[in-house]
């Protein structure tokens, strides 16, 4: 029996890679399905229909990831598989997930509310985050963020508490910090 080149290297692949080698399909397939809000896309991110078992081993980074790419499909804005700054709030104090103390995909997204058609929970929260609903993805942001450190500045308040000039909010809109001994009226 004469065996082809390119089935000795399928079979040598299949025997190297085991297992994985079937979820390679799942990363190169062209054709993305989206598994949210569905009870039919199961196999995109389980090993069967049946199983509870996940694909890579759990690792909610790497499912994610796979897709949210940027690519075939939009990419979390968030960095994530990094420890918590200084400043924001633990997951723990929280009770959300997070691996090894880093944050993960799943510290912020609950997966199970989406693994369903569920039409309400869709329209009240797409992303599927978690916590209560909120009023805005910013506000969302305020449960382990500081508000105060994120503020928008207002460039018309030009004086600090004791009445000096601030002016890195001169910098806002122009390239110099005017100086008001040098402002001359035509009028």
């Amino acid at each position: 029996m004469i065996v082809s080149t390119r089935t000795t290297i399928l079979i040598f692949t299949i025997l190297s890679y085991g297992p994985a080698f079937w979820q390679i399909k799942y990363i190169c397939a062209d054709e993305t399905i989206n598994p949210h809000w569905t009870n039919t896309g199961c196999i995109e991110c389980h090993t069967s229909e049946q199983g509870r078992t996940l694909r890579y081993a759990g690792d909610d980074v790497l499912l994610c990831t796979r897709c949210h790419d940027g690519t075939r499909a939009s990419r979390e804005p968030h960095p994530v598989e990094f420890a918590f700054s200084n400043g924001t709030v633990s997951s723990h104090s929280l009770n959300w997930p997070v691996r090894e103390g880093c944050i993960t995909c799943l510290t912020c997204h609950d997966a199970k509310p989406q693994m369903s058609e569920n039409l309400l929970m869709k329209l009240v929260n797409p992303s599927f985050l978690r916590g209560d609903p909120q009023e805005s993805r910013t506000d969302f942001c305020f449960t382990c963020h500081p508000q105060d450190l994120y503020q928008k500045k207002n460039p018309h308040q030009q004086t600090d508490q004791e009445g000096n000039m601030i002016e890195t909010l001169c910098l806002l809109c122009h390239r110099t910090v005017p100086r008001p001994e040098q402002v001359t009226n035509s009028t």
